[in-house]
């Protein structure tokens, strides 16, 4: 059986990143817990598989410096993109629609610093 729910503390020892940082995306706003969210002391977080690969676009977005709320915005738009691509593909599921040897490959391309565009394809093929 495949693990579906990860802590907080296991996805900073997953990416080597400091606990602050994942609890900061959170309460920013930037990153929403699919399980269960922080309800107070003593509550924990559990996230998603798909969490964790918007953590780390977040954080890669960050090393970039893009704003808490660019961040937010595009990983929105990332899932709606999901759900539009999921209409043709119909199993299309991030982020493991990305993780076999024959996957797609998603593209996302800022112009103007307010224009995102989003390809999917095979193989450097985006369509």
């Amino acid at each position: 059986m495949t693990k579906t729910e990860w802590t907080l503390s296991e996805i900073a020892r997953f990416l080597r990143q400091p606990q602050h940082r994942l609890i900061y995306l959170c309460e920013k706003g930037v990153i929403t817990p699919d399980f269960a969210d922080a309800k107070g002391r003593g509550s924990s977080r559990r996230f998603s598989a798909r969490n964790i690969f918007e953590i780390s676009i977040a954080l890669t977005l960050g090393e970039f410096h893009f704003p808490e709320s660019s961040s937010a915005n595009i990983l929105c738009l990332l899932r709606s993109f999901e759900t539009s691509v999921r209409k043709l593909i119909s199993d299309f599921n991030l982020p493991y629609s990305l993780m076999t040897d024959n996957s797609s490959e998603i593209i996302g391309v800022v112009t103007n610093g307010s224009i995102l565009n989003f390809a999917i394809g095979l193989s450097g093929q985006p369509k």
